[in-house]
């Protein structure tokens, strides 16, 4: 394996930097940098002097937060560099250290390596990347609940269970004499696989009913021009994002943003007003709201409530909103020209949508008490091959197939699972996982 370094501060003026340097060449090239001997002894701190042997310069004063293999975040022997917080100083280090035998860390590469080292499942190191980019606490204590431990529990447990059903088949097969005892062992397993697909369906299940909570909440604003979207827009940001004008087609095209509102995340999208129009730019700009739209989470479709909607305004909403829906009844301030017309009233212009937020909240709850044990796409998608290869074994034992045919989906399945474990590894598999990992991570 090799040495690898990188900055794992953000690179910017600051206080201190933190260079962190790993694999099995550390202490040899940390000795070759340093004034004084570095000592291959764990979990201390080392106060010494990054010198340029070359021309006998002194880069920098530091303290050495050292760590020795396989008892580090990476499994391997790791030294982080806490240095003074300028970029010529970092540079100047990792140049150094690079000169020695290092090499740049890719990004994400020093939790790959604690992967591979069987320091974390593929959870907790998806987990580990969405805790560095979580946007609300709910996040943030989801990803550490899982870099702590509970999904790799969960998962250990369905791993022992398909592993003893394995073992039961092949002894079916190694002691064909025993066949009289073949059915009834059949339906044990069946049994036994079909509490296995319920478990990882349940948290596959709970992912999906949750996923706006783990990725933002895509909200979509649409309306007639001048129906108070971008003041809407504004009132939620609680500050001048949007352009509010009286003149018909101000917004042509959509201005995205992101904002935590009481524990949710929400990407909040303003649109190009739905109108008749022959400015071609216009147009474009109305027909991409209508198709960023059908991918939203929540349509908030805000109407001027002092105007009566036509009956064609309505009959375009029944036929072109297809997500969640809330039609807007802004400017409640002014008279009510649609009583009928279910809808929640605000008047964004006053900065009153309470019963808005509300509305919202009714439809998007944070579950304090649920189990979560994923967080991406990535970790679903291994669970469903999982369950995939599942079913097919349960569908060989219905037709009484050859139980060779059976174990071997068994057995792919089981291999999935170590891998989530990170008892095996596919790299194919790991270079998608750590590719949007930040460097130094």
């Amino acid at each position: 394996m090799n040495t690898i370094v990188a900055l794992a501060t953000p690179p910017m003026k600051s206080t201190i930097h933190i260079i962190r340097l790993s694999g099995p060449e550390t202490y040899n090239i940390i000795n070759k940098i340093c004034t004084k001997k570095i000592e291959k002894n764990g979990h201390s701190i080392q106060n010494n002097k990054i010198i340029n042997k070359n021309n006998n310069k002194i880069i920098d004063d530091v303290l050495l937060m050292k760590f020795v293999g396989p008892k580090s975040f990476t499994g391997e022997d790791l030294i982080e560099i806490n240095c003074h917080g300028n970029l010529i100083i970092v540079n100047k280090i990792i140049k150094l250290i690079l000169e020695n035998g290092a090499i740049m860390a890719q990004p994400g590469e020093f939790t790959k390596q604690a992967f591979i080292n069987n320091k974390l499942d593929i959870s907790q190191a998806n987990s580990i990347n969405y805790l560095i980019n979580a946007k609300t606490d709910f996040q943030a204590e989801v990803s550490l609940n899982i870099i702590l431990g509970n999904a790799k529990n969960k998962i250990k447990l369905i791993t022992e269970k398909l592993f003893q059903i394995i073992g039961t088949l092949e002894v079916n097969i190694d002691y064909p004499e025993y066949y009289d005892i073949h059915d009834v062992k059949s339906q044990e397993v069946k049994k036994t696989i079909d509490e296995i697909y319920k478990d990882i369906n349940e948290i596959i299940t709970d992912y999906n009913n949750n996923y706006h909570l783990f990725n933002g909440i895509n909200l979509v604003i649409l309306g007639k021009p001048n129906s108070g979207k971008s003041s809407l827009l504004n009132t939620i940001l609680k500050m001048d994002r949007a352009i509010v004008s009286d003149i018909p087609g101000t917004t042509r095209d959509f201005i995205k943003e992101s904002i935590n509102i009481d524990g949710l995340n929400f990407n909040i999208i303003d649109t190009a007003g739905i109108r008749e129009s022959d400015n071609q730019i216009e147009s474009m700009g109305i027909s991409k709201a209508v198709e960023i739209s059908k991918n939203a989470d929540l349509v908030l479709y805000v109407i001027d409530n002092s105007i009566s909607i036509s009956k064609e305004e309505l009959d375009w909403i029944n036929k072109n909103i297809n997500s969640k829906l809330i039609i807007v009844k802004n400017k409640e301030d002014l008279k009510d020209s649609n009583p009928t017309l279910d809808g929640v009233k605000i008047s964004a212009k006053n900065n009153n949508i309470d019963n808005l937020k509300k509305e919202i909240f009714n439809i998007f709850k944070l579950n304090n008490d649920a189990q979560f044990f994923i967080t991406s796409d990535y970790e679903k998608n291994i669970l469903l091959e999982i369950n995939n290869n599942l079913d097919k074994a349960n569908e060989l034992i219905k037709e009484e197939a050859s139980l060779d045919l059976v174990i071997s989906f068994l057995e792919f399945a089981y291999k999935l699972l170590k891998t989530f474990l990170g008892e095996e590894k596919d790299f194919d598999l790991l270079d998608e996982l750590f590719k949007n990992f930040c460097l130094g991570k």
